[in-house]
């Protein structure tokens, strides 16, 4: 996918998927200025493929190529290994020279803005409520002094 997937980078003439895809990779030293990027980590490349409307899947390769995807196929390789190690992360590989480290992504709800917005609705449910509340305590007292009224009529 790294070489034969990027339809509109530096890899433009190797693109082979218009006939079974046409869809393109997303390399992330094309879109993030130089003096913005990160030293590369799983954790900087999910960062930046998340933002990415339609990819599924990440890459690195070389130990600093960051790319997105949308779907993942695996393509035949030498036997050479990932052995490159990240340059943010020096526990861990980051893919190899001609092999790719991927991963897929699972979109996690954003939890945080969900309790936040949860934590309204309540709160709106909740003030709500108390002044139902209060409209029922005005319309019992209401009631019950005109029942009092009514039984000093009747008696």
């Amino acid at each position: 996918m790294f070489e034969h997937g990027d339809k509109f980078g530096n890899n433009a003439d190797d693109y082979r998927l218009g006939n079974v895809a046409n869809v393109s990779i997303v390399h992330y030293t094309e879109l993030i200025p130089k003096e913005d990027r990160e030293a590369m980590a799983h954790e900087v490349c999910f960062r930046f493929c998340r933002t990415i409307d339609g990819m599924n899947f990440f890459g690195i390769t070389g130990g600093h190529d960051c790319y997105c995807i949308p779907y993942f196929k695996q393509m035949a390789g030498d036997s050479s290994k990932c052995d490159s190690v990240c340059e943010g992360d020096s526990g861990t590989m980051c893919g190899g020279k001609s092999k790719s480290s991927v991963f897929s992504m699972h979109w996690c709800s954003d939890t945080a803005q969900e309790l936040s917005d949860t934590s309204e609705t309540s709160k709106k449910a909740a003030d709500k409520a108390t002044e139902l509340g209060k409209d029922a305590e005005k319309l019992a007292e209401d009631i019950q002094s005109f029942a009092a009224k009514a039984q000093k009529n009747i008696w």
